[in-house]
């Protein structure tokens, strides 16, 4: 009777000890082998296509890539090993590649004994046609890129989960630098009349019983915060979720001051840090279920048939704006 009695604890033990699970697979920067997505405008991204993957001298699993969507100068899809180039990030080393064009550059560090990875995304926008949106962000490959070897698995349901946190590293390099092209300052106008930055935290949401997608943003910095802008939700203050699309794909962008988390200083007016690393550890799961609950009438509101399967991490532009984001890790558990 002792020994059932035993077993039958040790049972309970395991039926209610917490568990948890990392949904990214070789979670950057990992090996330091990234593939690297055409333009949006090139033919390739219909057909779901990578280049590359970039850094990958030792045969290395790529589960990750590098986005440029809408840039206005392709990144090679070759690399550059052992030089410094155009990287900012640790003076006195050497990264082990980069890849270098004129609007963008990447620069990868593996992780060793002695220091943590580091991936350095940098974007000049100072020729990007005004009103184009231009994005250099980096991501775990999905089933979107079937063809190439994953990044990240499928989390459980939403419905299912008691927390899914985000835990990431990021140095914004300086304050960004705007220049008066499409739009003036303050920047307040829209139309594509504008010249800003920005750096976001994206988690992609699925129902693959209706086929919704649902894009759920973590506004990190903005070059127009506290800079007058009535309209512009500053990602230093407690703002509501903004919806900037209502339908299929939907999405909604959040301020990480609603996690009582500090932004990224993006303009001189802001508080956020700027030139020294920021760790964030946000629990989304709260988030991501309140707002299917209050999002629009068309979405799926069963918390049940939703699951996270993507994320990405970085800067973004419109107009004419110089900046430089440092990622050290980037990582998605749930439980």
């Amino acid at each position: 009777m002792v020994v059932f009695n035993l077993i039958i604890s040790i049972l309970m033990l395991f039926a209610t000890s917490a568990w948890s699970k990392s949904l990214l697979i070789d979670a950057p920067p990992g090996s330091g082998s990234f593939y690297l997505t055409p333009n949006t405008t090139s033919p390739p991204i219909f057909h779901h296509q990578l280049y590359g993957p970039l850094g990958n001298q030792t045969n290395a699993t790529a589960g990750w890539h590098i986005t440029q969507w809408n840039t206005w100068a392709d990144l090679p899809t070759s690399a550059v090993y052992n030089a410094r180039g155009p990287c900012q990030a640790r003076p006195g080393t050497t990264p082990s590649w980069y890849a270098s064009s004129k609007s963008s550059h990447v620069c990868s560090w593996p992780a060793s004994p002695d220091q943590a990875g580091l991936v350095e995304l940098h974007q000049d926008g100072s020729q990007l046609p005004c009103g184009a949106e231009f994005d250099t962000f980096l991501g775990p490959n999905t089933a979107v890129y079937s063809h190439y070897p994953s990044g990240m698995v499928v989390s459980q349901p939403l419905g299912a989960l008691k927390a899914l946190e985000v835990a990431f590293n990021v140095t914004m390099a300086g304050v960004p630098v705007v220049t008066d092209r499409c739009g003036t300052s303050p920047q307040c106008q829209g139309g594509g009349h504008v010249d800003y930055g920005y750096a976001v935290l994206g988690v992609v949401m699925d129902n693959r019983e209706q086929g919704q997608t649902l894009f759920y943003q973590v506004n990190l910095g903005d070059t127009r915060d506290n800079t007058g802008c009535s309209h512009h939700g500053n990602a230093c203050d407690v703002v509501p979720l903004r919806w900037y699309a209502n339908s299929n794909p939907y999405g909604a962008t959040d301020s990480p001051a609603n996690y009582n988390a500090t932004c990224l200083k993006m303009s001189s007016a802001s508080p956020g840090t700027v030139n020294t690393p920021t760790a964030y550890r946000l629990n989304v799961l709260p988030k991501l279920l309140d707002a299917l609950v209050h999002g629009p009438a068309s979405l799926n509101k069963d918390a049940g048939e939703w699951t996270v399967g993507g994320c990405y991490l970085g800067i973004g532009m419109q107009g004419s704006v110089t900046q430089s984001m440092y990622v050290e890790s980037l990582d998605i558990v749930e439980s």
